[in-house]
């Protein structure tokens, strides 16, 4: 990683850290760059503004949300049971994480990214839950005529 990218990344990680504990709207960029010991023009060469750093947090969740499901699913070693644990307990965890002040401030300042955040989890959880239940089918855990579909909305709902 090059020295960019670092310091790119230990902003994002710091941001999302502070919006987490105190909210999207509490947090200046000021304050980000201070707790970084940054200035705030290096703060600047790197996101033009809070909405960009909160969009490159919630970019970076999803691709490391898409690719440890991927991997789950695809985990030739793992038996469907263990796959299907693993899998809510993780689901679990991320429903948790939208629990906490920045997600509520998301809701009210930045409809369009909650609204994003929305969708990838309907779409995504339903795409991969759906390829889990087959592969309970085929590995004949589940009967093979159980309805996939109505197994996934039961579920995303329950969530919701």
């Amino acid at each position: 990683m090059n020295e960019e990218s670092e310091i790119k990344d230990r902003i994002r990680t710091r941001a999302d850290e502070m919006f987490s504990q105190y909210g999207y709207s509490k947090i200046t960029m000021e304050e980000i760059a201070a707790t970084l010991g940054i200035s705030k023009k290096t703060l600047y060469k790197h996101y033009s503004n809070k909405e960009n750093i909160l969009k490159d947090i919630v970019s970076t969740a999803k691709c490391e949300i898409e690719t440890f499901i991927e991997e789950l699913i695809n985990n030739k070693k793992l038996q469907f049971i263990e796959k299907l644990k693993i899998f809510m307990n993780f689901i679990a965890k991320q429903t948790e994480k939208l629990e906490n002040p920045m997600i509520h401030d998301i809701m009210k300042c930045n409809p369009e990214i909650w609204h994003e955040i929305l969708e990838f989890r309907k779409n995504r959880f339903y795409k991969h839950f759906s390829e889990l239940i087959e592969q309970g089918k085929k590995s004949r855990i589940f009967n093979k005529d159980l309805n996939t579909e109505v197994i996934v909305i039961t579920y995303v709902s329950a969530v919701h």
